[in-house]
């Protein structure tokens, strides 16, 4: 990374697109990107993509940074755009979704006003393929944006904090310097969770709660589906296994009280998926072999109850959700599970 420090007269802030196999939808990245009311550096990393990205991309140069690698996953493209950035503020953005035109400007106000701040999420808009605002957005409409210290929540539950996907985030650049890079091979996908959870340990998170970018709805979203994939599932379980000890040991570093091994955790989520993927066939994909029905609702349980953000009839209804997680035939887990997720 180039220490933000050297220029005074330097960008407000640096837009890393990362790109993998988005040639239809990169062109607009880019453009609401270097489309900002106020001046940024823009670094498209392209991640190996096998279509036409890089003809487009290359299209916007010298206006963009092009960084062309071979395919090393999501984790390795954050770590290959940041190793560029020079500005005091990084925003993360996938190559298919979109930011607003104010969306930096915001942002940067809100940093200049809270000099503390480690994050700022914001809210994101649905679009279609063909860039069309869709109801409905991120977070979901009857839920808020978390702010505030949030150190205690990640030490506890960090799974159930309800953390925007990667275009709904915008890092202190020394905060990111202090987390990249990251390790790539658990990251492929889902680098964000890694950086969202890591980042509060490091100072308050704010929130806009107006739309500053939109996320785009295509049926390949790596984070955004409807449907439940058990492989899916079962592969989120390990990868939040990783970033827990992650947590875990830089949370320790820094002097925050954390639980003395992953399965110390309370996540009604992840209890959830643990459950769903042990009960479902074929068993012998589930991750946890030593995993046992008894410990798992026991666990479960306790992490439902656990949840004080929710209200009384919430965690009632969580409580239910368990229960029929526990108890309901295999043939009804996946629209259980999906129903309760979504909710």
């Amino acid at each position: 990374m180039t220490d933000p420090d050297v220029e005074l007269d330097r960008p407000a802030a640096s837009v890393v697109i990362t790109n993998h196999d988005y040639a239809r939808f990169v062109d607009q990245a880019i453009e609401s990107a270097i489309g900002q009311r106020v001046p940024c550096q823009v670094i498209v990393v392209d991640d190996g993509s096998t279509d036409d990205s890089l003809e487009v991309i290359r299209r916007y140069a010298p206006a963009v940074e092009v960084v062309a690698q071979a395919n090393g996953g999501q984790a390795a493209a954050f770590n290959a755009g940041f190793e560029r950035c020079a500005a005091p503020i990084v925003l993360f953005l996938d190559g298919d979704d979109l930011l607003a035109p104010d969306a930096v400007e915001a942002v940067a106000e809100v940093f200049a006003d809270r000099p503390e701040a480690a994050r700022c999420h914001f809210a994101l808009g649905f679009v279609d393929t063909d860039g069309r605002a869709l109801p409905g957005g991120l977070p979901e409409p009857d839920r808020s944006l978390p702010r505030g210290d949030l150190t205690n929540r990640v030490a506890t539950n960090p799974d159930d904090v309800p953390w925007q996907p990667t275009s709904g985030n915008a890092y202190r650049a020394s905060v990111l310097a202090e987390l990249l890079p990251m390790p790539t091979e658990p990251y492929r996908i889902s680098a964000d969770h890694y950086l969202s959870n890591l980042s509060a340990l490091h100072g308050p998170i704010e929130a806009v709660d107006r739309n500053l970018g939109s996320y785009r709805l295509h049926g390949a979203n790596a984070d955004h589906r409807d449907d439940f994939d058990l492989d899916r599932a079962r592969s989120i379980l390990i990868r939040t296994r990783t970033t827990r000890s992650l947590l875990i040991d830089h949370g320790t570093k820094r002097g925050v009280a954390m639980p003395a091994d992953v399965d110390r955790f309370r996540s009604l989520t992840q209890d959830a998926l643990r459950l769903t993927s042990f009960r479902s066939v074929p068993q012998t994909g589930h991750p946890f072999p030593d995993d046992r029905w008894w410990t798992l609702v026991r666990h479960a349980v306790r992490s439902a109850l656990a949840r004080t953000d929710l209200s009384p009839v919430r965690r009632a209804m969580a409580l239910a959700w368990i229960g029929a997680l526990s108890l309901a035939p295999r043939s009804l887990l996946a629209p259980i599970v999906s129903r309760g997720l979504t909710r």
